[in-house]
């Protein structure tokens, strides 16, 4: 889209008709073009920070599994989901978060 166009930069090997291209490590035009958009201000203290447990490596899921199968069968976790999708950044776009809000207590999601 036309609208993205200022945001859109490339590097190495790819290069797009009409999208800057950063030399090698000089990744500078993005930062500055990043900076200049709102979310990098004053106002972005204004944001409630929020946290998620994140990054289970398939050795770490595998290191939980014997916890994962007593709580499957003491019956704490019933529900294993796999959501395959992104809400993005922009707070408008919370499908699979409202997905998530409505699963039962003893479920797990596992995202690819």
């Amino acid at each position: 889209e036309d609208s993205y166009a200022d945001n859109l930069f490339t590097t190495g090997e790819t290069g797009v008709e009409g999208v800057r291209h950063l030399e090698p490590k000089s990744f500078g035009p993005a930062i500055e073009r990043a900076l200049a958009l709102p979310g990098f201000g004053p106002e972005a203290a204004d944001v409630e920070e929020k946290t998620h447990l994140v990054g289970f490596g398939r050795e770490a899921t595998l290191g939980a599994a014997p916890a994962i199968l007593d709580a499957i069968k003491s019956g704490q976790l019933e529900h294993i989901f796999l959501v395959g999708g992104c809400d993005g950044s922009e707070g408008s776009r919370r499908y699979y978060k409202k997905v998530a809000q409505q699963m039962p207590e003893t479920s797990a999601i596992l995202t690819p």
